[in-house]
């Protein structure tokens, strides 16, 4: 359970392998146990380090206003801890906003980028969305079981494997705080996408679920984002990596593979 101190806060980071160093980062409402399946798959060609979001998990609550700005230089802070000079990023919903500024802001970090569940957003068009989050959250942290139902498909929700991952998230309630995350949202409400998403020089792969309510923005990030490719994942939501990880391991892997980036003496299983 090691932690690093940033901005004032403590972050929690887990870090599971040997190898290149590949970061992951997750979404709301979940907390760095979104990558299990990953951390379980990639650990075997990487060093896969997945750090709790503020609000999350063991890394501090604060309830100050930051920006997604902040929340990108925590993940830059844990790349100094731990020596590392250049990674793979993966993300989903704000955890690929967090990247997307780090990108802009550290280019010189970034290997490749893998980004999750989030769209193509022209600047001042406001995020309706998150404003619902905000309110939701004012009301408390049972909030959670109705954000986080709102994010897989019901699909996933019915089978005995989802019920369980879910039940085990909301087991979680205690370690989250309600204010924190409306903070999160805030930030993320007045957080303006990079420009320089459409001038990254790095491979960059979209990834988004069939059924997430953002592949329409997907489909318009990819078309915005030259050097990316773009993969979408058969009977998932917006958590896509959870509710169809072989699908998503696989998409992943080939990319990295096509890039040059799966280290050699290892066989993916593209």
């Amino acid at each position: 359970m090691p932690t690093i101190r940033t901005n004032g806060v403590n972050i929690n980071y887990d870090a599971w392998g040997e190898g290149p160093a590949m970061m992951l980062i997750h979404a709301n409402p979940f907390d760095n146990t979104l990558w299990l399946y990953q951390a379980a798959h990639f650990s075997t060609y990487y060093q896969v380090i997945c750090t709790d979001v503020r609000g999350y998990g063991r890394s501090d609550k604060p309830e100050s206003n930051f920006s997604i700005k902040d929340l990108s230089e925590d993940v830059v802070a844990v790349c100094k801890q731990l020596n590392i000079d250049k990674a793979i990023f993966g993300g989903i919903s704000v955890g690929a906003s967090i990247l997307q500024q780090l990108a802009a802001d550290h280019p010189e970090l970034v290997r490749a980028l893998i980004l999750a569940g989030t769209s193509h957003h022209p600047p001042g068009k406001p995020r309706t969305f998150a404003e619902k989050r905000i309110n939701g959250y004012s009301s408390g942290i049972g909030y959670r079981e109705t954000h986080l139902r709102s994010l897989v498909t019901e699909e996933f929700q019915k089978t005995k494997l989802g019920a369980y991952l879910i039940s085990m998230f909301l087991e979680r309630n205690p370690t989250t705080n309600a204010k924190t995350i409306a903070k999160l949202f805030e930030g993320y409400r007045d957080w303006q996408q990079p420009q320089e998403i459409g001038l990254l020089k790095c491979p960059t792969l979209i990834v988004v679920g069939e059924k997430d309510p953002a592949l329409k923005g997907s489909f318009a990030l990819h078309q915005n984002t030259p050097r990316s490719e773009l993969a979408v994942i058969k009977d998932a939501g917006h958590a896509c990596c959870i509710e169809n990880p072989s699908e998503f391991d696989v998409a992943v892997m080939a990319f990295l593979e096509r890039h040059g980036l799966l280290p050699t003496g290892l066989i993916s299983t593209s």
